[in-house]
């Protein structure tokens, strides 16, 4: 009776709907630029916005999806003229804007002896502000207290609002012998929003930034030369921790993401198989999930999880979830995908995914709840979750059909009035979409049964009468 009480509660159907539409590809010319850095800095409801580097300086522009057409035309942000190079490092997002950090160079000769500036760009609001945080000399000839380079830096969104960036230096230092030195620092700064004095602090520890949190920071190197360990700390404004090696883990870096709770979420692996590892602060390295897919590029976003690109003709698109579980098996999202120069999770769960070249490009936006068929084409996607019978009643054989307004695991099963399991007739993965199955009662009794389905999201069940 309990049971069946349920198949009555299970008997009011659920309807979610959900955004479907792929949008683009939006083709974007940008003439004789010639970036050779191109990220997908910022997306806000309509408007994609980008930011660009070569040796010339820094570019910008912004693009409206609904309109098809720049809202700010490419231009420069920052522009460097001969004998200067400029060197942009990827952006960081924020929820009010995006800041880079853009690195200037004096091409050394014989007379100009090299000098540097490391520029911070900021995006607050569409308020855009470029300031020089660093300056120095870089030719060896100057080796004084004003001798400074620049040899690699990251910037990172803090968690509570603001950032921070690090870069790793070739300073000259006053040794105890009494002269001076080049050696290797690392130097970090902290940036809130609104405050114009960041806060420095020295932390031994090389690799880039993976998280920022109010009160600590995780920098990791993943670049290895044996390409089988990880080292990496953890600061906070008073100490550093040095976390043990995570030996005999690494095979290739695809995608990295830091939960202070639990270590490093990473995605690793060999195609056609992933791996999701869990990397904690005591050194150990357990693996979360093994799935057989192909990602050449992996966007990541901390609320919804990873989307698996892969470049070709066609191009394919899948995703993870938080657990490395299969929430979309890669399949064809467009008939040709060139090469993959940025890839972007927006905070409503949109992938942006960038490609062409540095004169011509073209992105596309795909909802989290997309599908693509294998044809190449964008189905058309229900829009509520429905189970029904046809024909109802029935006397040798009904289909059941049911419609996914999203991808997961699917179960379908047969009840029986007193609410005995008759037969399981699906469960599996099934994508988004309209799907069907026979069912021939055969020498079972005539009567009343319930088809049920499940899946991780909603479940509804539907009445079906057998007459022999």
């Amino acid at each position: 009776m309990k049971r069946f009480l349920l198949m009555l509660v299970l008997a009011t159907q659920l309807g979610v709907a959900f955004g479907q539409e792929v949008r683009g590809p939006f083709t974007i010319p940008i003439g004789s630029y010639n970036f050779n850095r191109i990220n997908i800095a910022f997306v806000v409801e309509d408007t994609v916005e980008f930011v660009a580097g070569n040796s010339r300086g820094v570019g910008h522009w912004s693009y409206s999806q609904s309109a098809d057409t720049f809202v700010t035309y490419p231009h420069y942000l920052l522009e460097t003229a001969y004998p200067w190079s400029t060197t942009l490092y990827d952006p960081a997002t924020f929820v009010d804007g995006w800041a880079a950090l853009a690195y200037e160079q004096l091409v050394e000769s014989e007379f100009d002896y090299g000098y540097n500036r490391l520029h911070l760009i900021q995006s607050h609001n569409g308020a855009i502000t470029s300031t020089v945080i660093d300056s120095g000399r870089t030719h060896r000839f100057w080796v004084d207290s004003l001798s400074r380079r620049t040899l690699d830096a990251s910037i990172i969104a803090r968690q509570d609002g603001g950032f921070y960036t690090k870069r790793q230096m070739l300073n000259a230092v006053w040794n105890n012998a009494g002269g001076w030195q080049l050696v290797h620092e690392n130097e970090v700064r902290e940036y809130t929003t609104g405050d114009a004095t960041p806060i420095f602090r020295d932390i031994p520890c090389y690799g880039d930034l993976y998280s920022g949190r109010a009160d600590s920071l995780l920098i990791a190197d993943f670049n290895n030369t044996d390409d089988h360990s990880v080292s990496a700390c953890v600061g906070t404004r008073s100490a550093s921790l040095a976390i043990p090696p995570w030996d005999d883990c690494v095979i290739q870096n695809y995608s990295v993401m830091f939960t202070w709770n639990y270590g490093i979420l990473l995605l690793t692996g060999y195609s056609p198989v992933l791996q999701l590892r869990q990397l904690t602060f005591d050194g150990n390295c357990e693996l979360l999930s093994e799935v057989n897919a192909v990602a050449q590029n992996v966007a990541t976003h901390p609320d919804y999880g990873y989307s698996l690109i892969t470049q070709g003709s066609p191009g394919r698109f899948g995703q993870m979830n938080l657990q490395g579980e299969l929430v979309r098996e890669p399949a064809p999202f467009t008939q040709s995908l060139g090469l993959v120069i940025d890839k972007h999770i927006a905070d409503n769960g949109d992938t942006y995914v960038l490609t062409g070249s540095t004169f011509e490009m073209q992105f596309f936006a795909i909802p989290w709840n997309a599908v693509l068929d294998s044809r190449g084409v964008m189905p058309e996607v229900p829009q509520q979750f429905t189970l029904s019978a046809y024909p109802n009643p029935f006397n040798s054989s009904v289909t059941i059909s049911f419609e996914l307004p999203r991808s997961g695991d699917v179960e379908l099963n047969i009840f029986d009035l007193n609410g005995r399991l008759v037969e399981t007739l699906r469960d599996d993965f099934s994508t988004a979409g309209t799907h069907t199955v026979n069912w021939a009662p055969g020498d079972l009794a005539s009567g009343v049964y319930f088809a049920t389905l499940e899946t991780s999201f909603a479940h509804t069940t539907q009445k079906i009468l057998y007459l022999k």
